[in-house]
């Protein structure tokens, strides 16, 4: 026989156990366990060397008394902390044996029905503790070394396979005594008895779950206290006393029988008779009191009370209709209950020991949200596989269940046993999780199992409105740090090599932003000037491209924000920006809000609103109360109770809470604190009178719960937690201690930390928080209205006292001055206050706007405005001017822009001197700038500020002959002196000369939609001025770069080739001399929209209009990321960029427009979809809505050029035709504004005349058309041949077919083609093999015709074009039917 045993497979394999068995008893007397098992297996003869040396790691059979009694041995020689560990490993053994057990009773019950026995039969042969064998393995990764792996019933035959999860072995002995892991055990029978139809006699059987309950409980005595109680009398189970005569027939028999054989001693039946309570003379003794005097408690024998619990309600059983409630209803319900044990041993198995740590019960279990957990999980999922960006929204009541009322219920636990020597510790809590934070913290592990990035908002606050954009500031901050600590050194060089790649000299914008983020990039790139403020715009497009770099496909963001309901426009309005970004960000959004606070008006109802506009992929989940059976499992892990003895009083609670989760916990403190729920000494549990709680009248209000609660506490404590709530949800450390240093407020520190207090409020060292919002709600609700103002102003007030004048932390500033503004200026009483308020109100707004929170900014700055005197401008100038420009600075990027017109002519009109002036005059020319109803207006202020500063400028009308002579003069000026000297200019440092320059920038962008006359003449202006003065200031590239694009709008090529040397001497002196970089975006949109094209590939040109329109974002510059925008797309239909893709980036361009309302960038994108979404042969539009009547300057000169573009490419020649009649009408100089534009209009015009002449109509003027564009192609292609040689040569192969010149016109085609594929040109390389496809066809070369459709075909396919494809194919389709004709003609 093997001393090795495997789980026998049938019954009559677990009858060849019965050798070994006999073995197991022989050495039953061995004193060490595991010399008794090497023992077993050198007495086996049958094992062989290999078989011995792999024992270690082999299932070894035990019986069951010997392995209980061997348990009991164990810590005899340990330690108390060894002995402590130990005992919780041998405890949570027995259990699994006992859960075995019971497993094997219900098979025995199911298989081979109890009834089949008598009890005395079923107690000695089935019940009987030598019955069973329990299997161990060797486990070397185990500290105590045997492992439970299965059990055996011996008669009859059954085995038992014990699976455990791996946790629950090497990770279940841990250095905390108190930290148990759980085991989740499945049991499974290997072979099962057959029913055995032998006639038994039916006297005494034993034939209820009842009875069988009993001896289960009995042999869990034994198991568990190691004393034999058990009796096997049918006379010695509790009779119900119902039956007649029942009582006499027992003593009767019990005087006549003999003693029982059983291997569990029995007591003496008369005894047990006498224990059995009498309905009418023993009323005063309970039941459950009888199975005691027999089975003593196991918590008399050490056992924890949840076990003990459990052991007696099983004996309880016994007791017929004197069975108590607790008694088991069957025997599946006590499995059910210890495999409980089993999985959640820290709850359970360790009171005894565990009462002084920090219990975390229910942390990894979420109440009643199961649906809405997966779906969160599911949304997670994919968007780890898609790399798309959602979001979820969670509303609902407040859920999370408080700390504080459990550790309320652990402080009544002592006040019970203060003067016993019981210890229990108060600082151990349960966390108990069903709300809105709760279910998304659920989600938590799966984010970190994915390698996500999980990043968490600190809560938005009513009362405090610095936070709001501050939160999520904090939140992008914490994220820089994520990244540092969870990628490799060669994924972050990565990262900071894509940051400086995607902001380049704008990085120290997303560095003062996000300020941790100066750990990813070079600190080189951080130390740059900044004079343009970051606007919403910017802000957005900085934070929404920050999360394209750090997101991946394998680290998504889960951006988790709470209490959405109280945060601000602003920070909406970034999230907006998120979430509706196209280019893949990877991200997840999961915001929590408070339904039943969003009011009409509330930034909220927009924002969800604009994320329809958007198409935002978004769910929305609603928690109500949760369901009665979760409620029941949520408030007996409160409780530490077995789920089952917790329904009274969960039936009881959910009545009146409706499932509400901080209802209910607070309702049960309620029930505490009136004693209708305490806590047992002697049972060790929590227990109630369901009639007591049922009869009580308690109010179904939780915030009257709560005020009754705190007003029930001294006076220090009540005033402490008002003036706490007048703060929020929380208040800072640093306010606390200013306050305590007041006279009125001096006691508040040490009352909020005494230990009573802490009840309702959490300190984490740096903030006091009410534990929740309702404690808040409630301690708040105890000023009465007529005096919170007075509360408010005067925490203010005392505050404001300690900080006036000084350089105050921020949280001090804001708590200041938000109660000073909650309580009115109707308490300020003298005039220094007065002003302390404005100054620290303007403090504040400047704060704010600082940290790109306009929309809070404006809010504290408007104040402050209002309270300014009535002659402020005369007795408080300085304060004045800075209040009314700083509102002005808030108001314009919140898209108020009447008020900050109001507030900036305000200031023109008081200020007292120029200089003073000059920020406000450049602010007004922006805000006119941007409604482009106001450009004169732009305009004439602009012209007003330099005659000011000294400029002699006309108004409109521009004599031509000093037009001649300013242009003539600056042309000799740059030719005078060497490149070199004119970049090594000394810098100018005159505030005048830098106004002048400044406002002749700022001229230039307007003047060029006044007219191109008067532009011409006022840049111009601008050089001389720079050039005669030898001004070299960040704006002198800016005048190079402007005249030189002047002088490339001109039809001469001398002049576009003195534009481009002109041009190069700015963008050098820009880049070269690193000038401020807030001017870039309006160099580089003159540079690449009117010089590139004759210097660089027009392909380059979009990308750096594409970098522009990126910088001038960053920077709020909204007019020149709108112009670059706009160009970059103009520049990419003629590069022949993939039409898909740039659908995809009208989308997302439309979508920032939208946002941001950028009108020009709107109109514009509306006519690029058009085209695009025809070219393509999608008619959806992306750009769906209607615009409003606009004054867009260029709108009539861009829409000419895109109806021609678009009917060249589809075919319809006579619409080119007609509309280029239209374009030629056109004044020149309008024509001309736009090289590029006026170019390609004449490009396509002469194809379109060339296309046309074959028909034969007006051949005369179409031949002069052609002859026109060719001249000017020509021209254009010696300056760039990239941008236009293949076009000139398209253009010239079909002017000589036209003429018949056949063989000259195919060469010039091909030249055409391999032009067009040289510089990339897909869609014109595919219009050239069309064309050509088209002359060979008609002189009859069908196969050179056929080869240069397929390819032409090929190209509009690369290019994106369905419906050229399909024109292409069509073509395709009859020269295949002209070659079968040709074909039979030739038969």
């Amino acid at each position: 026989m093997s001393s090795t045993i495997k789980p026998p497979a049938t019954a009559s394999a677990a009858t060849a156990n019965d050798e070994l068995l006999y073995a197991l008893q022989r050495s039953a007397d061995s004193d060490d366990f595991n010399d008794f098992l090497q023992t077993l297996i050198r007495e086996s003869p049958e094992v062989d060397q290999e078989e011995q040396r792999a024992s270690d790691s082999q299932v070894l059979v035990l019986p069951l008394r010997k392995w209980n009694n061997h348990q009991a041995g164990r810590s005899i020689h340990q330690d108390q902390r060894s002995r402590m560990k130990l005992s919780q490993v041998l405890l949570l053994r027995k259990v699994t044996v006992a859960y075995a057990i019971g497993k094997l009773l219900r098979e025995v019950s199911q298989h081979q029905p109890c009834s089949q026995y008598s009890f005395d039969e079923f107690a000695d042969k089935i019940c009987s503790f030598d019955n069973f064998t329990v299997r161990v393995s060797k486990d070397e990764s185990l500290d105590e070394g045997w492992e439970i792996v299965g059990m055996d019933m011996i008669s009859p035959p059954i085995s038992l396979l014990m699976i455990t999860n791996a946790f629950s072995c090497s990770n279940f002995f841990t250095e905390n005594l108190h930290d148990i892991a759980g085991r989740n055990v499945d049991a499974i029978i290997a072979s099962s008895p057959t029913s055995d139809h032998t006639k038994v006699n039916t006297e005494g059987l034993i034939n209820d779950e009842s009875k069988l309950s009993y001896l289960f409980g009995a042999l869990l005595h034994l198991l568990f206290s190691g004393e034999e109680r058990m009796s096997t009398k049918l006379c010695d189970l509790p009779i119900d006393d119902s039956y007649p005569g029942i009582r006499e027939e027992i003593v009767n028999e019990t005087s006549t029988k003999k003693k029982s054989s059983s291997a569990f001693p029995s007591l003496h039946s008369v005894d047990l008779l006498r224990s059995i309570p009498n309905p009418e003379s023993e009323s005063n003794v309970s039941s459950s009191s009888v199975m005691q005097r027999i089975f003593p408690p196991l918590i008399d024998h050490g056992c924890p009370p949840s076990l003990s619990q459990l052991v007696s309600n099983l004996l309880d059983c016994g007791l017929g209709v004197f069975a108590p409630d607790d008694a088991y209803p069957n025997l599946e319900a006590a499995i059910e209950d210890l495999q409980l044990l089993l999985k959640d041993p820290a709850r359970f198995l360790c009171e005894e020991y565990n009462l002084a740590a920090i219990l975390s019960i229910g942390k990894d279990k979420l109440y009643g949200r199961s649906k809405e957990e997966q779906m969160l999980k599911d949304v997670l999922c994919r968007i780890a596989s898609t790399g798309n960006t959602e979001a979820i929204f969670i509303g609902g009541f407040s859920g999370w269940v408080l700390l504080y009322i459990v550790r309320y219920i652990t402080v009544c636990v002592s006040a019970f046993v203060s003067n016993s020597s019981l210890r229990i510790n108060t600082s151990y809590v349960v966390i108990i999780r069903c709300g809105k934070t709760s279910l998304v913290q659920s989600v938590f592990e799966a984010v970190h199992a994915i390698g996500g990035y999980l990043v968490l908002t600190p809560k938005f606050d009513e009362l405090q409105h610095q936070s709001p954009l501050s939160a999520l500031m904090t939140a992008f901050n914490e994220m820089c740090t994520l990244v540092i600590q969870t990628n490799s050194p060669e994924d972050l060089a990565e990262i900071s090599q894509t940051l400086v790649h995607t902001f380049g000299a704008s990085s120290y914008l997303l560095a003062r932003i996000i300020p941790d983020v100066a750990s990813l990039i070079p600190s080189s790139l951080l130390n740059q000037p900044i004079e343009n403020q970051v606007n919403f715009s910017s802000l957005c497009l900085i934070v929404q491209r920050f999360v394209r770099v750090i997101s991946s496909f394998s680290r998504p963001i889960v951006l988790v924000v709470d209490d959405l309901q109280w945060a601000d426009k602003t920070t909406l309005g970034i999230l907006l920006s998120l979430l509706s970004d196209g280019n893949g960000s990877n991200l997840f959004v999961i915001g929590c809000y408070r339904d039943n606070e969003i009011e009409q008006g509330n930034a909220m109802i927009e924002f969800f609103d604009m994320m329809t506009l958007f198409n935002v992929s978004k769910s929305d989940i609603h928690l109500d109360g949760i369901p009665i059976d979760d409620l029941n499992s949520m408030l007996a892990d409160t409780l530490r109770i077995f789920p089952r003895l917790c329904k009274t009083l969960s039936s009881l609670v959910y009545k009146k809470t409706r499932g509400n989760p901080f209802f209910a916990l607070e309702f049960l403190r309620s029930l505490i604190d009136r004693n209708l729920v305490s806590y047992s000494l002697r049972d060790k549990r929590w227990r109630w009178d369901v009639d007591r709680v049922s009869a009580e009248d308690i109010t179904d209000n939780v915030l009257f719960l709560l005020t009754s609660k705190i007003t029930g506490l001294s006076e220090d404590v009540q005033t402490a937690l008002k003036v706490a709530a007048c703060f929020g949800s929380g208040v800072n450390v640093a306010v606390v201690e200013e306050l305590s240093a007041t006279p009125m407020y001096q006691d508040l520190k040490m009352t909020l930390n005494d230990p009573v207090t802490k009840e309702f409020i959490d300190f984490d060292g740096a903030c006091y928080r009410f534990v929740h919002s309702q404690v808040r709600e409630a301690a708040y609700g105890l000023i009465s209205p007529d005096d919170k103002d007075r509360c408010h102003f005067d925490i203010g007030m005392a505050l404001q006292s300690r900080i006036v004048g000084q350089n105050a932390d921020n949280n001090l500033v804001f708590a200041a001055i938000d109660n000073v503004n909650h309580g009115g200026p109707t308490f300020i009483s003298d005039y220094s206050q007065l002003i302390s308020t404005i100054e620290l109100n303007l403090q504040a707004g400047e704060k704010l706007m600082n940290s790109h929170n306009y929309t809070s900014s404006h809010s504290y700055l408007k104040t402050a405005v209002s309270l300014l005197p009535n002659d402020c401008w005369s007795s408080q100038y300085d304060l004045t001017l800075a209040c009314h420009f700083q509102l002005a600075k808030a108001a314009y990027p919140c898209g108020l822009i009447d008020e900050a017109k109001t507030m900036l002519l305000t200031i023109i009109e008081h200020g007292r001197c120029l200089e003073d002036k000059l920020d406000t005059y450049s602010l007004l020319v922006t805000v006119y700038h941007l409604a482009f109803k106001d450009i004169s207006k732009a305009f004439s202020t602009c012209i007003e500020v330099l005659k000011l500063l000294g400029e002699s400028l006309p108004e409109r009308d521009i004599d031509r002959l000093e037009l001649n002579t300013i242009v003539s003069k600056c042309k000799e000026l740059l030719q005078t002196p060497a490149e070199e000297d004119l970049l090594h200019l000394p810098f100018s440092m005159c505030w005048r000369s830098l106004a002048v320059m400044r406002f002749y920038s700022e001229l230039s962008s307007v003047a060029y939609f006044v007219g191109p006359t008067i532009n011409l003449f006022l840049v111009a202006k601008w050089l001389l001025y720079c050039l005669e003065k030898k001004v070299i200031c960040k704006y002198t590239p800016g005048a190079l770069v402007t005249f030189a694009a002047v002088l490339c709008r001109s039809d001469i090529a001398s002049e576009i080739s003195i534009g481009c040397k002109v041009g190069r001497i700015g963008l050098k002196m820009l880049h070269e001399y690193d000038l401020a970089i807030d001017e870039l975006p309006r160099v580089h949109l003159c540079y690449y929209m009117f010089i590139g094209i004759f210097t660089e590939p027009i392909q380059m040109c979009a990308d750096m209009h594409l970098r522009a329109s990126e910088l001038a974002m960053n920077l709020g510059n909204n007019l020149m990321a709108s112009l670059n925008i706009s160009a970059m797309l103009h520049r990419s239909m003629y590069g022949g960029r993939n039409l898909e893709t740039m659908k995809m980036e009208i989308a997302s361009h439309w979508i920032l427009a939208k946002q941001h309302s950028l009108q020009l960038l709107e109109c514009n994108l509306k006519v690029y979809d058009g085209v695009v979404s025809s070219l393509i042969g999608n008619h959806t539009l992306v750009t769906n809505s209607v615009l409003s009547d606009l004054d867009v300057p260029e709108y009539e000169e861009i829409s000419f050029l895109y109806q021609m573009f678009l009917s060249l490419f589809l075919g319809h020649i006579e619409r080119v035709i007609f509309i280029a009649k239209k374009w030629e009408s056109l004044d020149i100089q309008l024509k001309l504004k736009c090289p590029i534009r006026f170019i390609y209009n004449t490009f396509i015009s002469g194809l379109a005349s060339a296309c046309w002449y074959c028909k034969g109509r007006q051949k005369m003027q179409l031949r002069d058309t052609v002859k026109k564009s060719l001249a000017i192609l020509k021209d254009a292609t010696e300056l760039s041949k990239w941008n236009f040689q293949n076009k000139f040569n398209l253009l010239n192969a079909m002017d000589l077919a036209n003429q018949g010149k056949n063989h000259k016109s195919s060469k010039e085609f091909d030249l055409a083609i391999l032009a067009a594929r040289s510089s990339k040109f897909h869609h014109e390389e595919g219009l050239a093999c069309e064309l050509a496809g088209a002359h060979h066809k008609k002189i009859g070369n069908l196969e050179e015709a056929m080869r240069l459709f397929h390819t032409a075909q090929g190209c509009y396919k690369t290019w994106g074009s369905q419906v050229k494809v399909q024109q292409i194919g069509r073509q395709i389709e009859l020269v295949k039917m002209a070659s079968k004709k040709e074909a039979v003609a030739l038969t």
